[in-house]
């Protein structure tokens, strides 16, 4: 139960969040500069938010003239400290990757790009607490390590297509064959399209790497940035098109994106 006056506590540092703090962004605002005109924003599963009023529907999708989906879980020192100079950083150094140009990522670079890719996933499950996928102790350990899992793997992909929303957000359970309902996943699949820029993450819930289960896609359509042992040339040399951003998304071929 909260305290008087609180709504809470952070979901990174764990303190609790007095009601007169602001909210936090799911999204970045900077991401605003991107958007073209008539910008679809999807985050699946289906859920709505405005404001604090959350939804629940089957399939659906948001749009915004920007990333206005907000929560109330982030403390104010977080928001407008480490989260703020966090985004910070990393405008200039993704703006290249969503416009689709070419870029060397030199090893530090894409342990930063590890490190916002953790914090942007853990930022978009929070708004539907019905879809706890990750555990809540992963907020706790990013606060203190600014860093992304050590059992978790990170890949870029380039996307060309044209039928994509500019922001899709996806998440999903990894589970093993046959595993029982009410069985705590393997791990979660997460991920973000940002107009040319394609980010997949997977993490374990049981602290272990997943092993073959991910990627869901390989060879030269992915750049690994996590673990970040040598520089990498972006884009991948194959890029995603309408058709194979499809099976990279996980859908039946013949699907028609929605």
């Amino acid at each position: 139960m909260s305290k008087p006056g609180f709504r809470g506590r952070c979901m990174f540092c764990n303190e609790p969040i007095p009601v007169s703090d602001p909210l936090e962004h799911i999204l970045p605002k900077w991401l605003r500069n991107f958007r073209p005109k008539g910008m679809l924003l999807v985050h699946e599963p289906g859920v709505e938010v405005q404001g604090d009023c959350i939804k629940r529907f089957g399939s659906h999708t948001f749009r915004a003239k920007g990333p206005e989906i907000t929560t109330n879980k982030v403390c104010k020192e977080c928001n407008q400290g480490w989260m703020s100079d966090l985004e910070a950083q990393a405008s200039p150094l993704l703006t290249p990757l969503i416009k689709g140009e070419t870029a060397n990522l030199i090893v530090d670079d894409q342990t930063f790009i590890s490190k916002w890719a953790t914090k942007t996933m853990l930022m978009c499950q929070l708004p539907n607490p019905n879809d706890q996928i990750i555990p809540i102790s992963d907020y706790h350990d990013f606060f203190y390590d600014k860093a992304a899992s050590k059992f978790s793997e990170l890949f870029l992909a380039c996307y060309r297509g044209s039928k994509l929303e500019f922001i899709r957000c996806t998440q999903m359970h990894l589970d093993k064959p046959d595993t029982p309902p009410g069985i705590i996943p393997d791990g979660y699949r997460f991920v973000l399209i940002i107009g040319c820029f394609v980010l997949e993450v997977a993490g374990s819930c049981n602290e272990e790497l997943l092993g073959p289960t991910f990627p869901g896609m390989l060879g030269d359509a992915l750049v690994e940035i996590w673990p970040a042992t040598v520089d990498r040339s972006w884009p991948p040399r194959i890029v995603l098109d309408d058709v194979s951003i499809l099976l990279f998304l996980g859908m039946p071929p013949g699907v028609e994106i929605p």
